[in-house]
């Protein structure tokens, strides 16, 4: 093993990254990367099947940095995000391009009844106030 670290894997996003619910569904999981391949939760990647490797730098809320290693197959697309402080994608040995990217969507674009539940609580709290 080259190197561990924690992530969260998801194969149902594709593309810059973004905002969304399959990233709240997504698998936490440690991250070890082999020579020839990569493990994550219940996914085994072979490094030799991967066609498409990009490193996008990102970040999210209060400005903390983030990555995202997206690998294509064939048949597949895998998104991995990593903590900030990770250096995974430097020990992978395939070729890998990079990207600055802004997160697309809003945190709570995806979330309906985020949305509701923010609103009523703003509305409860207003209310508490007046009265």
């Amino acid at each position: 093993m080259l190197y561990s670290c924690q992530c969260k894997i998801t194969e149902n996003e594709e593309g810059t990254p973004k905002y969304s619910q399959n990233w709240v569904k997504a698998k936490s999981s440690t991250m070890k990367v082999y020579k020839d391949k990569i493990e994550a939760a219940q996914y085994s990647l072979d490094l030799s099947a991967v066609e498409q490797a990009h490193l996008y730098l990102t970040s999210s809320f209060f400005f903390i940095p983030g990555k995202v290693i997206q690998l294509k197959t064939s048949d597949k697309c895998y998104q991995i995000a990593l903590n900030p402080w990770s250096q995974a994608h430097t020990f992978l040995t395939i070729p890998l391009t990079k990207s600055k990217v802004k997160l697309l969507g809003y945190p709570f674009s995806s979330y309906p009844e985020k949305k509701i539940m923010l609103v009523l609580g703003l509305v409860i709290l207003g209310y508490a106030y007046i009265g």
